[in-house]
């Protein structure tokens, strides 16, 4: 039998961004865009300037320095006034198991919790 390329689960499909990187969907790779072009230009996000973008970093969760899972944001975005990157994940539909790595990320990393991005309209919102 032969398998052919199709949609995934949530009808999402690969997209390639304006910057060449290759995307799970068409909402993370308008996301993509969008941090990019404020890199380029003056406007602040989280209230600071965007330096540098990381596309899919792989994270490890550990409990106790045994790894429980590895969890792969959409984006890390690297701040001037921050040290630490902040995560950034685009979600049109959130899962039972997104919600779990969340909940594990966010009771792990306290002080530099997990965004989730939505798009509303026209907009992006932060959930």
């Amino acid at each position: 039998m032969m398998w052919r390329n199709r949609k995934g689960k949530f009808n999402a499909s690969r997209c390639t961004c304006a910057n060449g990187h290759l995307h799970d969907s068409g909402l993370e790779s308008r996301r993509c865009d969008y941090l990019h072009l404020l890199m380029r230009g003056d406007e602040e996000i989280y209230g600071g300037r965007l330096d540098a973008i990381e596309v899919q970093p792989t994270i490890e969760l550990r409990v106790n320095r045994v790894l429980i899972c590895k969890y792969r944001p959409d984006f890390a975005l690297a701040m001037r006034w921050e040290k630490q990157p902040i995560y950034e994940d685009v979600k049109g539909i959130e899962t039972a198991v997104f919600r779990l790595k969340r909940r594990l990320y966010d009771a792990l990393h306290p002080k530099n919790p997990l965004r989730v991005v939505k798009r509303a309209g026209r907009a992006w919102i932060q959930v």
